[in-house]
């Protein structure tokens, strides 16, 4: 795959975080917000590569086009500045959980951290700070479920994704350039 070499320049990456959602405002000024319908990730990015390097332009579309996930580090986006050192899960928590305890760790692990656990693809969002035999609140809710003694991953995290492009307009000269979009594989 052209992700992890340096044949194809990988540019231009955006993430979105899309959590559709709808308010209601009432006429003493409250909103209130509720969901309607999944929390998942996009990504675009762009590749340029030199026309010797078309094969693995091509090679990857072939691969992933018909729905095959591919692993995609975030960069700037999952490096972790803070202190938390060896999260795990202290006991099981089930699909559609918004809560996981937690077990003994240094550190405190901050509201806006990505995380993702070890027995699926899906990354949450910590939603309030937390620390050493606490528990995590995390967005969305559990896609499945996390079993105690499991690692929680906050530093240098992928993603997996799924490629969604209508089509791949691929360009015959000595350098090329294709915009990719690709959605959380969950």
């Amino acid at each position: 795959m052209f992700l992890d070499n340096k044949n194809v320049k990988v540019s231009s990456v955006t993430i979105t975080d899309n959590a559709p959602f709808f308010q209601t405002k009432a006429l003493s000024g409250r909103v209130t917000k509720r969901m309607a319908g999944p929390q998942f990730f996009t990504v675009k990015f762009t590749a340029t590569w030199m026309k010797e390097h078309l094969p693995q332009v091509k090679k990857f579309i072939a691969l992933h086009k018909f729905g095959q996930p591919f692993e995609m580090p975030l960069g700037y986006f999952s490096e972790y500045k803070g202190n938390a050192i060896n999260v795990t899960v202290s006991a099981k928590s089930n699909k559609g959980s918004r809560l996981v305890k937690l077990g003994q760790f240094s550190g405190t692990l901050e509201a806006g951290t990505y995380i993702r656990f070890k027995n699926h693809a899906k990354i949450y969002q910590v939603t309030e700070d937390v620390q050493a035999n606490g528990t995590m609140k995390i967005f969305p809710s559990l896609y499945q479920e996390v079993n105690a003694g499991e690692a929680v991953n906050f530093n240098n995290i992928t993603a997996s994704f799924i490629l969604t492009n209508d089509s791949y307009d691929i360009p015959i000269s000595s350098v090329g350039k294709l915009d990719f979009t690709a959605t959380e594989n969950v």
